[in-house]
């Protein structure tokens, strides 16, 4: 069993690419291969792409201003500094391997704030997000299947991301930043607690998680029009969140072709073409992927900068 839990661990990253791509060979496999390729070669690029660069944008700044809103009790707030932060995150969470991400939050901020107040922020702030998105998506199993299965992704729902937060968050926060960036833990629990009790920083960045699922929504509910496909812009904000709360469990890259799966099957049970669905995923996924590329070459060519002055 322990070796079998070593290799998992030391070939992870092979693990999860090799199980996106039989997820996403067996979704072409069932579709019309001659449409997909057809809506992929058909790809209303014109539009695509400044929407991507857009919707891309738009996110990172409200994700500077869910961080920024929470740390406002503090002094020394630099909204472009946190602005810049968001951007990084992103770049990490789709380019760097390995589930860095949001993770680095404390360590791009450990010149304005201590370890403790970013990450009892970046705490706070994946709670909210958490559980607002779990509500979306529990209702929205409820509206796009059945009410008997809202109940029981409901229960299924909390008990994972309950156990998510105790076992594995807690492990990892641990892991990473105990007895290492701060030496008791005393200060992070005084630091959420303090974080938690902003009430106007808790308000804001609740606003601005339910903004990013609606954004969510309207994103893909266009891409899909783009593509001559009209669905229901709440079944897609529904949607979307489910995916979030998919893909939060590392069975693949970046959630690549499960977050594919769920969408064929879920828009599949509202009357939406498996070819279509695919061909705006893809099509969208590569888009995304290239300007995230272009961002850290541009990061990488400003930190080369920096260095040499």
């Amino acid at each position: 069993m322990d070796e079998l839990k070593q290799f998992i661990n030391r070939h992870k990253r092979l693990l999860q690419g090799s199980i996106s791509i039989v997820f996403l060979t067996v979704l072409i496999w069932q579709s019309n291969i001659h449409e997909l390729l057809g809506y992929i070669a058909d790809a209303p690029l014109i539009y695509l792409i400044p929407w991507f660069i857009f919707y891309d944008t738009v996110g990172m700044f409200l994700g500077a201003n869910k961080i920024y809103f929470l740390l406002k009790r503090l002094k020394n707030n630099n909204f472009k500094k946190i602005l810049m932060t968001s951007c990084k995150l992103q770049i990490m969470a789709e380019v760097v391997p390995g589930r860095l991400g949001d993770l680095s939050l404390p360590y791009f901020l450990k010149d304005s704030y201590t370890i403790a107040q970013s990450t009892a922020v970046l705490i706070v702030d994946k709670i909210i997000s958490l559980s607002l998105t779990s509500i979306v998506a529990i209702v929205g199993v409820g509206v796009i299947l059945s009410w008997f299965y809202l109940a029981a992704t409901g229960i299924v729902v909390i008990t994972i991301s309950s156990l998510f937060f105790i076992t594995r968050g807690s492990k990892v926060i641990l892991r990473y930043f105990h007895g290492f960036f701060f030496n008791k833990i005393d200060d992070l629990l005084s630091e959420i607690i303090a974080t938690i009790n902003n009430f106007k920083g808790i308000i804001w960045n609740i606003s601005h998680t339910l903004l990013q699922v609606v954004l969510a929504g309207i994103s893909y509910t266009l891409i899909l029009k783009m593509f001559g496909e009209d669905v229901d812009l709440w079944h897609i904000v529904a949607v979307q969140a489910i995916i979030q709360i998919i893909t939060i469990v590392p069975v693949t890259v970046n959630g690549i072709g499960l977050a594919e799966g769920t969408l064929v099957f879920l828009l599949g049970r509202v009357g939406t073409e498996a070819e279509v669905v695919l061909a705006a995923s893809i099509s969208g996924r590569i888009i995304h992927l290239i300007f995230m590329i272009l961002l850290s070459l541009f990061w990488f060519r400003n930190t080369v900068l920096v260095n040499q002055k």
